[in-house]
């Protein structure tokens, strides 16, 4: 009998929106997202070479509204990027999840942000994932605060 093995990789996006300035909460959403295809030739890329990975350090927030695909390879309308983000590396159990963090301030952005994205450059660098919020974001009156969680798992 065959031994089947199976690796599970998940992109899972949290936005919040929130009052400037503050820890108040207006609204939360949560959801699995997509891996683009560069995305995932890098990871494939890291582990049959073990080096020279692309880095993507660069929350993209997009007023494109169109459905994610995996075969996308740069998110439409950019509307607001951050600077560099160093991602964390947590290892529990049989689980390896990597995380970015960042806040748009209020007025930084669009009225209508409606996509979320990880790029290795801050202009026109490869995408990592793509994300269609369920609803347009306020990011004119409220921070958005964006934590992108890659889970590895068997």
């Amino acid at each position: 009998m065959e031994a089947k093995e199976g690796v599970r990789l998940i992109g899972q996006v949290i936005v919040e929106e929130l009052v400037p300035g503050t820890d108040i909460v207006l609204s939360r959403e949560v959801g699995e997202n997509i891996i683009c295809k560069k995305g995932a030739d890098m990871l494939a890329t890291v582990l049959q070479s073990g080096a020279g990975a692309v880095s993507y350090n660069y929350m993209i927030m997009s007023s494109g509204n169109t459905p994610v695909a995996r075969a996308t390879l740069a998110i439409e309308a950019v509307r607001n990027q951050s600077s560099v983000i160093v991602p964390t590396l947590a290892i529990t159990g049989t689980t390896s999840i990597v995380t970015w963090v960042n806040t748009f301030a209020a007025g930084t952005g669009a009225t209508a942000t409606w996509k979320f994205g990880m790029e290795s450059a801050a202009s026109g660098g490869e995408l990592f994932n793509e994300y269609l919020f369920l609803v347009a974001k306020d990011n004119w009156n409220n921070d958005l605060k964006l934590t992108y969680n890659v889970s590895i798992a068997p």
